[in-house]
């Protein structure tokens, strides 16, 4: 049993949870032991699962020595949960990490631990698929690059009719100012 307000939940007083950020639970990245600290009084629970970001992490606060580390993953081996900890799975489809495969974790509810995991991904079966779907032509694509020149490039485009896309806040405002500039 939970308890749910809207924006995060929490899991039999043991983990919150938050696609953002407990103080920020939909805009907010936790990306930074900074991020981190600000985060550890909103919530009461002894863990935090969070998202957004796509990107694994983990977070532990030493009360007693009033420090916020940044704990390196280890894939495939399980971390004991002995301090609060705001944690971060990672992403099935959309890295961030420079890591094409496939990022989440196991948490284990009576041992404490966080397992950080990764599996391939093979994005070319996932196009198919989507294909398969009946999606029109063109319907998906993936853009990289710098923000600024791809936000510049896509709105100058006679090509481009419509832009919908997830992850980037920076090319979302560029995006957003260019637009609203024409």
């Amino acid at each position: 049993a939970g308890e749910i307000n809207g924006v995060t939940a929490s899991i039999d007083g043991t983990a919150t949870l938050a696609h953002g950020s407990p103080r920020d639970p939909t805009w907010e990245y936790v990306l930074n032991t900074l991020a981190a600290r600000l985060n550890f009084t909103h919530f009461r629970t002894p863990y935090c699962f969070v998202g957004h970001s796509h990107i694994q992490s983990m977070f532990q606060l030493d009360e007693e020595e009033d420090r916020v580390t940044s704990t390196p993953n280890r894939v495939s081996e399980p971390i004991p949960l002995t301090r609060r900890t705001i944690v971060n799975p990672g992403s099935v489809g959309q890295p961030r990490d420079r890591d094409p495969r496939s990022a989440y974790a196991i948490f284990d509810t009576e041992a404490r631990t966080w397992e950080a995991r990764r599996v391939d991904y093979d994005i070319s079966i996932v196009q198919k698929r989507i294909h398969d779907a009946g999606l029109p032509p063109g319907c998906l694509n993936v853009v990289w690059g710098v923000p600024h020149e791809v936000s510049d490039y896509l709105i100058k485009s006679p090509i481009v009719r419509k832009i919908s896309f997830t992850g980037s806040v920076q090319v979302g405002k560029l995006l957003a100012g260019l637009a609203g500039s024409l």
